[in-house]
């Protein structure tokens, strides 16, 4: 019986933790922040900043040259920081592209993983670009996404027509968008510590898993251990 009771235990608690491995890694966006899970290119919206998860436990093979990520307000670009080639990273990009007008959107953004950088800046007129070399970083060729353009970054600045962010704490964004025209995009991508644990493999390879199904594993561990100590009682 006690086993019959253990086991159903190990079987309720493995669905919760296997739901939670497709839990996105964006983990709440409110105000005007939307989240955004399909393969299919979101459409323009003139009220929804989209939350959209990009590459999941990628394992950087060089190094990545982003925005700091300090705790603030920021309306000019930020300084350059450099994220290590062999850092495992979750990206994610926060998109707005409105329909028509000049719509003023703000949305939050907490992420599952401490933010390591941001990437605000597409036009080279005004800093460094950070957006299109990163753009390895998208999980679906979205032509109406990724579209090179030097409209793609934040026009970062104070008053009526520009964008600011704020950096709330250490996994959380506040994203500002003052004045964004129809014909353009406004966009910042994020990059956050990976939630996945990553183990060693063969030949030095790396296999990231999710965190709740590491949780699985050792929960299946612990009921094999059990059944292993029932034997040697009997």
């Amino acid at each position: 019986m006690k086993k019959l009771m253990l086991l159903s235990f190990v079987l309720a608690v493995s669905l919760v933790l296997l739901q939670g491995v497709s839990e996105a890694t964006v983990l709440s966006a409110i105000g005007d922040g939307y989240l955004y899970a399909s393969s299919s290119a979101p459409a323009e919206s003139n009220s929804r900043i989209y939350a959209i998860d990009e590459q999941q436990g990628l394992t950087l093979t060089s190094d990545l040259l982003a925005g700091v990520a300090t705790v603030g307000n920021y309306t000019s670009v930020p300084g350059l920081t450099t994220i290590s080639q062999g850092t495992i990273i979750d990206s994610h990009l926060l998109l707005f592209s409105p329909t028509s007008g000049t719509p003023d959107v703000t949305g939050t953004f907490t992420f599952s993983g401490d933010i390591l950088g941001v990437m605000v800046v597409a036009n080279p007129n005004v800093g460094t670009d950070t957006l299109t070399p990163s753009d390895y970083l998208q999980q679906y060729a979205w032509s109406s996404v990724y579209d090179g353009t030097a409209q793609r970054g934040l026009e970062l600045g104070t008053g009526g027509t520009y964008e600011n962010y704020t950096i709330l704490n250490a996994n959380t964004i506040e994203l500002d968008i003052l004045y964004c025209g129809e014909r353009w995009m406004d966009q910042m991508r994020v990059i956050t510590a990976s939630s996945e644990i990553v183990i060693p493999g063969e030949g030095g390879d790396t296999t990231p898993i999710p965190e709740p199904a590491s949780m699985l594993l050792m929960a299946l561990g612990l009921l094999g251990i059990y059944g292993f100590k029932s034997r040697i009682k009997k």
